[in-house]
Formats: C-alpha cells, sequence, structure tokens
C-alpha cells in the first residue's frame, strides 16, 4: 500500500510542529520556575542611596511591593535596586526607569522610559544597572512593567 506523499508531509510536520511546540513549553517552564525563586543579590559595594520608594500596586489586579531604590556607584554609575520585591506572575515583565513620578495609565510609563531589562525573580533583592548613557535625574519612578500587555505591575514614586 502506497502513502500519498503529501499527506506523509503533512503527518510528519504536524510532529514537527508539536515537537517543537513543547519544546517551546518546556523552555517557558523552566523561565517561569527560575522567576519564582527568591533572589538575594548583594548590595553593590560602596553605593550610596540617592532616592528610595516603596513599591505599590499597579492596578488591583497587577500587584507589587517591596521597595526600589537608586544608588550612586563609587565609579558614578547607577544601579535600581529592588528590596524585598513580591510581584505577582506576569508575562514579560521589565524593570523600567520612568520620567513620570506617578504613573498612573499606560502612556504615563511609554512617554519616556528607560528599560532596564527583564525582571529577574519575582521575589527578592536585585540590582539593575542604569546605562551610562542615561541620566537618572531625568527619572522619577521605578515600574516593573508588563510588555505584553502594556501595563505596570508594580510602581515606585522616587520624587
Amino acid at each position: 500500500m502506497s502513502v500519498d506523499p503529501t499527506r506523509r508531509k503533512i503527518v510528519f510536520g504536524t510532529i514537527g510542529v508539536s515537537l517543537l511546540g513543547s519544546r517551546v513549553a518546556q523552555s517557558r517552564a523552566l523561565e517561569l520556575a527560575a522567576a519564582d525563586e527568591r533572589l538575594a543579590e548583594p548590595l553593590p559595594n560602596g553605593a550610596t542611596t540617592v532616592r528610595m520608594a516603596t513599591l505599590r500596586d499597579g492596578d488591583p489586579i497587577h500587584r507589587g511591593s517591596g521597595s526600589a531604590r537608586l544608588l550612586k556607584l563609587p565609579d558614578g554609575g547607577h544601579v535600581v535596586r529592588l528590596e524585598n520585591l513580591e510581584v505577582v506572575p506576569g508575562p514579560n515583565l521589565f524593570v523600567y526607569l520612568v520620567a513620570h513620578e506617578d504613573p498612573l495609565f499606560p502612556e504615563d510609563v511609554t512617554d519616556g522610559f528607560q528599560n532596564l531589562g527583564l525582571l529577574k525573580s519575582r521575589f527578592g533583592d536585585q540590582n539593575y544597572p542604569v546605562p551610562q548613557t542615561a541620566d537618572p535625574a531625568a527619572y522619577g519612578s521605578v515600574v516593573v512593567w508588563c510588555d505584553t500587555f502594556k501595563t505596570q505591575f508594580a510602581v515606585a514614586s522616587l520624587g
């Protein structure tokens, strides 16, 4: 009995996509598990606090707590440090320095921000270097931002 070559391609293609999809799902599951581990990054040596604020919920569903500090390093660089962070799960969470001091709406965040990178973990203490090209004085808040849904999960107004 002969099998139609087109049908063979469809069957094997479907199996290949299913296997690839399960690999992607496995990878995402590992990524999410890592995001649930409590981080305990040390305070950078010689760092001094420039500004500090308590994190508040982004809205009633997207919640976060802890504190954010803008630190100055001995070499003149800056770091944003999140301490005792706890944030509800979400996809593509990033740490942003935001120009607006008290962002309430997505456009308050996206009108002026510096992306400091993917959130390393939803829990604990973690450091995010500020690029040398960014002027920390130009930013009024730190935001944990969901890039997928364009919403804030936690906000610290540095004032």
